[in-house]
């Protein structure tokens, strides 16, 4: 487990009875391990794309009240008001894959398939090439996995 991914699970008490808001564009809780680790939890991951789906999960949840609530929604969703309710009972969270890494151009990390976050933190925390432009986020990503592979990762 790389430590952005334990920073982003140690934003949640999936155990405990918790209703979280969870602001997630880079679909970071689509990543494979934070995936598992929420689906393994008694945790109950919604996301925003039905309000009526929403409801129905957020009331049974509340009735039960075993393990966290997360409501994930991103950027798409805004024009769809979260329920004031939901919102006033849950802790807003942001996700955002640039505040763990930074250094790559956000545009051009958000267009890479989660699997390949953390060989790029790697190779990241080998070289650190410091915060890259768009055209060098593009190049550094492009040669990452060639350098992995000559670094034996």
């Amino acid at each position: 487990m790389s430590s952005w991914q334990q920073s982003l699970l140690n934003k949640l008490a999936l155990n405990e009875s918790l209703c979280y808001t969870i602001h997630d564009p880079d679909q970071l809780c689509l990543e494979p391990f934070i995936q598992q680790h929420i689906q393994s939890s008694p945790a109950v991951i919604v996301r925003f794309e039905d309000p009526v789906a929403l409801r129905l999960s957020y009331e049974q949840w509340r009735q039960r009240r075993s393990g966290a609530f997360l409501l994930v929604y991103n950027k798409n969703d805004e024009e769809q008001s979260l329920p004031w309710d939901i919102q006033q009972a849950g802790k807003a969270l942001d996700f955002h894959i640039s505040h763990f890494i930074s250094e790559v151009d956000v545009s051009v990390f958000r267009s890479l398939p989660s699997h390949f976050y953390n060989d790029i933190r790697r190779t990241l925390d080998t070289y650190r090439p410091g915060e890259m432009s768009e055209q060098a986020s593009l190049s550094f990503v492009s040669n990452s996995r060639s350098l992995l592979k000559t670094l034996n990762f």
